[in-house]
């Protein structure tokens, strides 16, 4: 079994590890044991039909509670969905529960 890759390699790679779910442009607040995600709270520019950005190439410039996902939050983000590609690429759960988001 290969050890954990610290780097995706180019921003492309990184990129095609998303699933497209969305559920990252949507409202989160925390709670105790994670973060619950408002489904009836997207981000204005979140097509929810195709669970696509509107605003992808710009995102980061027109809305500003938009950042990209790292590798840290990969691992560690409480707020990252357990179905995310990131997330499941990176992170291990333990036998004792998943942890992480509600929705």
């Amino acid at each position: 079994m290969r050890g954990l890759q610290l780097r995706a390699g180019s921003d492309e790679d990184w990129e095609s590890l998303c699933h497209g779910c969305g559920l990252c442009c949507y409202e989160r607040k925390s709670i105790a044991g994670g973060v619950r995600i408002d489904l009836t709270r997207p981000c204005p520019y979140l097509d929810t039909q195709t669970s696509r950005c509107t605003m992808y190439d710009d995102r980061f410039r027109v809305a500003a509670h938009c950042s990209k996902v790292t590798l840290l939050h990969a691992l560690f983000g409480r707020h990252m969905p357990l179905r995310c590609g990131y997330v499941q690429r990176y992170r291990r759960f333990s036998k004792h529960g998943e942890g992480g988001v509600q929705r």
